[in-house]
């Protein structure tokens, strides 16, 4: 009898144990359903809505991780995807940010510039301190962007973006909790690309540069 009493104890513990399972797959079945679709799901943490607002934080393809968000996501009509750190429809619908611009033209020979910000302190879209910086290998460019950023008063500056070859430009985009970079063949083509990569409604230009012939 006392055998058969503890079989049956072992049995009830491990009806509850499914039990408990089964519900909490039930949970993350629920909360599931109350996102977005998309593979994005796969590749970013930290998901939540915030009003019509999808927010996450995505892996990039160098390993790391950036905030993002993607402004009417259950209106992509093949799910959000995760496209180097940011979210995006896979083809598509609402908030599908608009094509870049095309590939930049680069020689070996031309000479690099830089951007580096300080903005991390939660500034509001637009503001914060920034240099840039024209040398003949990147390391140059990011270490005079560096000096300019610092010398006007930055604490935290960081490279953000560096980039290669006459008549290209370069452009950097934030708002209070995102920021995006972007480069392209004219200012205007970069600063809107910046401004895609950051992709909040409340992003701003921060500063855009251009490598030109003198």
């Amino acid at each position: 009898m006392a055998v058969s009493s503890r079989l049956a104890a072992g049995l009830a513990v491990a009806l509850l144990g499914v039990g408990a399972a089964a519900g909490l797959m039930s949970m993350r079945a629920s909360a599931q359903t109350s996102l977005p679709g998309g593979s994005y799901i796969n590749s970013c943490t930290n998901i939540s809505i915030v009003g019509n607002v999808l927010e996450a934080t995505c892996s990039t393809a160098n390993q790391s991780t950036r905030q993002t968000a993607l402004a009417n996501a259950f209106n992509c009509s093949n799910g959000v995807m995760n496209s180097n750190g940011q979210l995006m429809c896979s083809n598509g619908g609402g908030g599908m940010p608009q094509p870049g611009p095309p590939p930049m033209q680069r020689t070996s020979g031309d000479p690099w510039e830089s951007i580096a910000v300080s903005d991390d302190k939660g500034t509001k879209g637009g503001q914060g301190g920034w240099g840039t910086g024209e040398g003949p290998t990147k390391a140059a460019a990011e270490s005079k962007a560096m000096s300019e950023c610092q010398s006007g008063g930055g604490d935290d500056c960081s490279v953000e973006l560096s980039f290669q070859g006459y008549g290209n430009c370069g452009a950097y985009a934030s708002s209070k909790k995102y920021y995006g970079s972007g480069t392209g063949p004219s200012q205007a083509a970069a600063s809107q690309a910046a401004l895609n990569d950051c992709n909040d409604n409340s992003c701003k230009l921060l500063v855009a540069q251009c490598l030109n012939r003198n």
